[in-house]
Formats: C-alpha cells, sequence, structure tokens
C-alpha cells in the first residue's frame, strides 16, 4: 500500500514538473508563435513578417519584465501593461496593407470576445460543492 502511494506521488510530481517546464516560454518562442499565427492568418510577406517578428518579441520582453518587477500599484502595472499593447498594435498596424489591418482588428474583436466569454463562464459556474 504504502509503495502504491510513493508511486502515486512521485507520478504526480513528475508531472507537475514537466508542465511548469514547458508553460514558460521565452519572448522569442512566444513572439514567433504569434508571427505563425499572423502569417497564417494575413499572408504576410517575409518582410513583414520579420518586422513584426522584432516587435513582437520587444513586446514579449517588456511583458516579461513588467511581470518580473511589478510595482506596488497594481492600477500603474495594468496602465503600463496596456500602453505596451496599444504601442504595439500601432507599430504591427504600421507594417500591414489596409486590408491586413482589417483582419487583424477582426483577429483582435474575436480574441477579446473569446476571453470575454471565458470569464463570463467562470464568473457563472457555480463553486463546486464540498463533499
Amino acid at each position: 500500500m504504502k509503495r502504491l502511494l510513493l508511486m502515486a506521488v512521485l507520478l504526480t510530481g513528475s508531472v507537475l514538473f514537466a508542465n511548469a517546464q514547458t508553460a514558460t516560454k521565452s519572448p522569442d518562442q512566444r513572439a514567433a508563435r504569434q508571427v505563425k499565427m499572423l502569417q497564417k492568418n494575413l499572408n504576410l510577406d517575409a518582410t513583414q513578417s520579420d518586422k513584426i517578428s522584432a516587435i513582437l518579441t520587444t513586446r514579449a520582453t517588456k511583458v516579461d519584465s513588467l511581470r518580473s518587477n511589478p510595482s506596488a500599484d497594481k492600477r500603474s502595472n495594468r496602465q503600463a501593461l496596456k500602453a505596451l499593447m496599444q504601442t504595439t498594435d500601432d507599430q504591427v498596424n504600421a507594417v500591414l496593407t489596409p486590408d491586413q489591418q482589417q483582419t487583424y482588428a477582426k483577429l483582435k474583436e474575436e480574441r477579446k470576445s473569446r476571453i470575454k466569454k471565458g470569464a463570463d463562464q467562470t464568473q457563472d459556474t457555480p463553486p463546486p460543492s464540498k463533499g
């Protein structure tokens, strides 16, 4: 019985450790994933991909910096993050054609609605019953 319990604990620990290692991606990895998605949805050319990759890598690095060095005021952190996102969107839009800008705006709206829908679902879900 003890052996079975020990094996279960070790297995759970190794799974959690593996998930923790894969969950944190570098700024370059996150930017590359985003560029790949934008290439697929916006049909970016090579020059656009390179420029957007640099923009998104810079943003990811700055986001990591904000998260690792938060100020005591959460509101100012949120405002800094929001300003960074707006700056990034402006920079990305400057690289895109007008048609791509429209598609990019739609993608952002869809993402925003998915996030809102997920937040609404978690608020509507009752807490699990204790039993």
